[in-house]
């Protein structure tokens, strides 16, 4: 009789064994809805300009000022390269990144007048201001509401390393003609410099790998260019579109 009591109460530990393990919950990943690393090809088509700031407060640097003011006007650049992402969460990551920049501004057409007729002589010309940089982007990204489009906001430091500058003379003729000569420059810039950068756009994710973000953006030097009585900064405004893969 004691052997079939032990014999039961091993039968019931059995079942209750049994019974925990089939019953036992299993834990289970979530899946993310971003990816954690993106790497991505960054480009924009800018408008790029400069600001004067009269160092001294002397009023011929003010009319100095005024006079390239009247003078010279916004002129188109852009900027492309490559960007790493790396996403805390669905709604902010930070992105570096390694970019080429074209930066400047151009003269206006400008009328030329001979005392002395010249046949073949250009009737008018205009110069342009070519200042190509490499630049270190840091910035932070904002991303807010759900779905396949979301808005999408940034904000950074760049480091600008001058790599070249060149000025490119424009000639009209009276027959229609355009030529165009290139000069390298040697002006003495800043070599590095660092601009403050913001965007605001959407960004369109295509399926679980691929995003495409879309942004108007505007950059502004935060050191001087070109330092002395006369001091220039960069800037630039432009629209820029940005494809990312993501993984893990």
């Amino acid at each position: 009789m004691k052997q079939v009591k032990l014999i039961l109460i091993f039968l019931l530990c059995s079942a209750a064994i049994h019974s925990y393990g089939q019953g036992k919950t299993t834990l289970t990943r979530i899946p993310k809805n971003y990816k954690t690393f993106q790497i991505g090809a960054i480009g924009s088509i800018d408008m790029c300009y400069r600001t004067y700031e009269n160092k001294q407060r002397e009023a011929s640097i003010d009319n100095l000022i005024t006079s390239r003011n009247e003078g010279e006007m916004m002129k188109f650049g852009y900027h492309a390269g490559l960007g790493l992402c790396i996403n805390a969460s669905e709604n902010f990551g930070m992105e570096i990144g390694v970019v080429y920049s074209n930066r400047g501004y151009e003269t206006k057409l400008m009328n030329y007048i001979y005392t002395v007729p010249q046949p073949g002589a250009p009737i008018q010309g205009r110069s342009i201001y070519n200042y190509n940089f490499i630049d270190v982007p840091i910035k932070g990204n904002f991303f807010v509401g759900k779905g396949k489009v979301r808005f999408y906001g940034s904000i950074g430091v760049t480091t600008n390393v001058l790599i070249s500058q060149n000025e490119t003379f424009v000639k009209k003729y009276d027959d229609g003609r355009t030529e165009r000569e290139v000069f390298q420059t040697n002006n003495n810039f800043e070599k590095v410099i660092f601009s403050a950068s913001v965007a605001a756009g959407i960004d369109i994710k295509f399926n679980k790998y691929l995003n495409l973000r879309l942004a108007p953006n505007f950059s502004h030097s935060i050191g001087r260019f070109q330092e002395g009585p006369l001091s220039m900064y960069l800037w630039t405004a432009g629209f820029g579109a940005n494809f990312y893969y993501g993984w893990y």
